[in-house]
């Protein structure tokens, strides 16, 4: 897996192009790249984070085994479906469920279980943002930095949760427990700030709830 530094965008993107082109040379890649807003900036600008998701040679990396409760949920997905290419998204969160997230080498193993092309699988994968391709901690923050959060100060609570986890966005705390990354919108605009954490929705965040919330999880560790 490779991972490009951040390139601050502009009107032909040139640097950032040629960058991706030398990453991917003459083999397929499937490449992602997620934008940020500085909104501390008087003009916003974009950040583009561009990584390498899926291995060039098949040599260098082998599809593992899936588990056999893994093909077992598969399988009754696929009667679910008329195409079994179709429960690629299911297959991912089943393999995630059991792994915690979706390796290269799982990416492969259910490309292969559903007859797709790993390229084809990875494209269902990174066009969700809740399939994880990379490592995340036991418990995955998804903290809203959409315009209505953002109104509602959320930058201050995102500083008062990487102040206090000492993480920022795509980073893990050292003893894995949790994972911090942003989405665009939880739907909960009326009660904003708002975060998800473990299926549990957090609204109306302030300092002191953030406090409380984890002073609440680290007593019932």
């Amino acid at each position: 897996m490779w991972t490009g530094e951040d390139y601050e965008y502009d009107a032909e993107c040139s640097a950032m192009w040629e960058l991706a082109l030398q990453a991917m040379g003459s083999s397929t890649h499937a490449c992602r790249f997620s934008a940020s807003f500085d909104r501390g900036q008087a003009r916003s600008h974009r950040v583009f984070v561009m990584t390498a998701i899926i291995a060039t040679s098949a040599a260098r990396l082998a599809a593992r085994a899936l588990t056999a409760e893994e093909k077992h949920e598969i399988d009754h997905e696929m009667t679910l479906y008329p195409d079994k290419k179709a429960v690629g998204l299911e297959a991912l969160k089943i393999v995630q469920k059991h792994q915690g997230w979706v390796s290269d080498e799982s990416l492969m193993a259910v490309a292969d279980y559903l007859g797709m092309s790993a390229h084809e699988l990875d494209g269902v994968a990174t066009f969700f943002n809740l399939i994880f391709r990379r490592p995340v901690g036991k418990n995955v923050i998804l903290f809203c930095d959409s315009v209505s959060c953002w109104i509602m100060g959320c930058d201050r609570i995102k500083d008062h949760i990487s102040k206090r986890l000492g993480i920022d966005y795509g980073q893990t705390t050292a003893d894995g427990e949790y994972t911090l990354l942003p989405v665009p919108c939880l739907g909960d605009c009326d009660r904003a700030p708002v975060m998800l954490m473990d299926g549990e929705q957090h609204r109306n965040l302030t300092p002191e709830k953030i406090d409380q919330l984890f002073a609440e999880r680290a007593q019932k560790k």
